[in-house]
């Protein structure tokens, strides 16, 4: 089923928060949440998965303050290996949800925040 489908179908449930669970498992005050999609890849796996077994169908990846102007262009935090690993470990979760016998279809959605930057004349921007 393509996701309109699914959509217009009934009920379709997204994930719920990330910075919340991240913090229970020791992310520090200032710490970047998206460079857990790397050092602490099976922490964001798992919470995918934890939300899929408890009925999401879509996913939203680690990457809400992923941007350019926090993250460079090269090397293993840039910005779109970060991106990357984060779209990797939202499907990795929904394989080993569907391993485990859940049958619902599954979407990953690209989370996209604010730059965290104000515009002049209040920001420097």
């Amino acid at each position: 089923m393509n996701f309109t489908t699914k959509i217009r179908s009934g009920f379709t449930f997204f994930d719920g928060g990330c910075g919340t669970i991240l913090q229970a498992h020791g992310l520090k005050p200032g710490e970047l949440p998206e460079t857990w999609n790397v050092i602490n890849k099976d922490v964001i796996v798992n919470m995918h998965y934890d939300y899929l077994m408890a009925g999401a169908n879509i996913l939203k990846t680690n990457s809400f303050g992923a941007n350019s102007l926090k993250f460079g262009d090269e090397g293993e935090m840039s910005l779109k290996n970060l991106v990357e690993k984060a779209i990797d470990n939202a499907r990795e979760a929904i394989s080993k949800a569907k391993e485990a016998g859940n049958t619902n279809e599954h979407y990953v959605a690209l989370d996209i925040g604010p730059l965290g930057k104000l515009l002049k004349p209040l920001g420097d921007m």
